[in-house]
């Protein structure tokens, strides 16, 4: 049954979530816009333009120069190389959206004023490259008249708020709206989903070592480009994570090749930590869901080793775990307790947390107040760990290292290709009392889909993880990349 909703429900996606066009004249040109089964199109086209993408004079928190702007959310999966983890988009939680409530799409190339019905689901798509603080301001300006227009209809509708649903780092732009822009008076509820609160050594990652050589000179171009993105400082660890002579210390607080330190200090101190100061912040009136991935492989610290960082899944001896690019550590706000009674666990990687049931479920709490029940399965099913690279090469088989929290399970691995197709599958071999790994012989170029689940319906339940990979042949490297387009 479709439910009527009371509020404006807003979707913000992740860092690369957003397609980007850049206008020539009277043209708008793609640059970033991926379509379903063309990912790897999607980055070759890219290599055309990236280094347009470099943001050479931009500051940290304002908009860019270069005619470079969002056009809409990117639907399927998607991945550029060395900025961001393999996603699956958003198609799913947008007909999710259109099918359980009666909502109606704002369209921003209408007058507001000329939309009937009156619309209250808004996609925020943004330059992912920019500073959350400039994106947040946009949010706003895009939100609150929407937000308006709703209210003006009159009762019910005059108590409406914003339900700010946030995947990645769209959480950090709307919480920096409601704690820092006054948005908090408009605002219901903030659900962020896998949300890098405290950052994530992703981050890290791709600043100081740059991005894998395999995919030819559009490796040098996008690491050229990553390391201008006022967004990247502002997603590092906010918490103390590189290993020093002295114990651990933040990165603003190291000495990292390729790291700017004065942007790394601005984005510290100008960005988390007006955030996590922020005296209104357990008083604002606003509701935060907190999804969090849990159980996958998660980088926690980092060591210099000459001039590139190595790095563990421990922290003070702790695995903690996470989605796979955040760590749980950093997926919740710092005053929240990790299991704290608003933070909810998903055995999931980071790009399949926004299709998952258990965070339908929240939503569906968030807009409502009540609960709906999505996941079935029993309750003591295995919670998996997977372990999958996001780069291979066409010469590469393709390792899935799991693990599982109990050992009497059987598991099967399935890959998809990026139509849906199952390619191939392969029963896990038990390395260990709770250590499993299967190999894939090395595909066609394109981006995949890693499905691990239990083998068969006679096998012990276990709660299904996905992971994606991007499949690169680089022999057939575009040759306008690196070019300006």
């Amino acid at each position: 049954m479709v439910e009527a909703v009371m509020d404006v429900v807003v979707v913000i996606p992740g860092i690369t979530g957003s397609t980007l066009v850049q206008r020539r004249g009277d043209r708008l040109v793609p640059v970033w816009a991926p379509s379903a089964g063309a990912v790897v199109n999607a980055v070759r086209s890219l290599g055309g333009s990236v280094r347009g993408l470099r943001l050479d004079r931009t500051p940290d928190d304002g908009p860019a120069d270069d005619g470079i702007e969002p056009a809409g959310l990117v639907p399927d999966l998607h991945v550029i190389p060395g900025v961001w983890t393999a996603n699956l988009g958003y198609s799913a939680i947008m007909s999710w959206l259109s099918s359980t409530f009666h909502v109606f799409e704002y369209d921003p190339k209408v007058p507001l004023a000329d939309q009937h019905p009156v619309p209250n689901l808004v996609r925020f798509p943004y330059d992912w490259r920019l500073s959350n603080r400039y994106n947040a301001l946009r949010l706003q300006q895009t939100v609150e008249p929407v937000l308006r227009a709703w209210q003006a209809q009159g009762e019910p509708y005059r108590q409406a708020r914003l339900v700010l649903v946030c995947h990645s780092m769209g959480g950090l732009i709307a919480r920096w709206y409601a704690e820092q822009l006054g948005g908090a008076e408009q605002v219901r509820a903030i659900v962020t989903v896998g949300t890098p609160h405290r950052g994530s050594l992703n981050a890290l990652d791709s600043i100081v070592n740059g991005v894998r050589k395999g995919i030819g000179p559009l490796a040098l171009d996008l690491t050229a480009a990553v390391r201008s993105f006022p967004s990247m400082y502002e997603l590092l660890p906010a918490f103390q994570c590189v290993a020093d002579s002295d114990g651990l210390i933040a990165p603003h607080q190291a000495t990292l090749p390729n790291l700017d330190a004065q942007r790394a200090r601005w984005a510290r101190e100008q960005f988390h930590d007006r955030l996590h100061r922020n005296p209104t912040q357990d008083t604002a009136g606003y509701n935060l869901h907190t999804i969090v991935g849990i159980r996958q492989p998660t980088r926690a610290t980092a060591v210099l080793d000459g001039q590139r960082l190595s790095f563990s899944d421990l922290i003070d001896g702790d695995d903690l775990g996470g989605d796979g690019t955040v760590s749980r550590l950093a997926a919740t706000p710092p005053g929240v307790q990790l299991d704290g009674p608003t933070v909810h666990g998903v055995s999931e990687q980071h790009g399949f947390l926004q299709h998952h049931k258990h965070t339908f479920e929240q939503l569906y709490t968030a807009l409502t107040g009540a609960k709906r029940v999505y996941l079935d399965g029993a309750a003591n099913a295995a919670r998996l760990g997977v372990r999958v690279d996001a780069l291979h090469l066409t010469d590469e088989p393709i390792t899935v290292a799991v693990t599982s929290s109990t050992d009497a399970v059987r598991l099967r691995a399935t890959l998809t290709d990026e139509a849906g197709r199952p390619v191939a599958s392969a029963l896990l071999k038990r390395e260990d009392r709770a250590r499993f790994t299967a190999s894939f012989a090395p595909p066609p170029e394109g981006g995949y889909r890693i499905t691990v689940d239990r083998d068969g319906p006679s096998a012990n339940p276990v709660r299904p993880v996905n992971a994606a990979t991007l499949v690169w042949d680089a022999d057939k490297m575009d040759p306008e990349a690196g070019r300006d387009g």
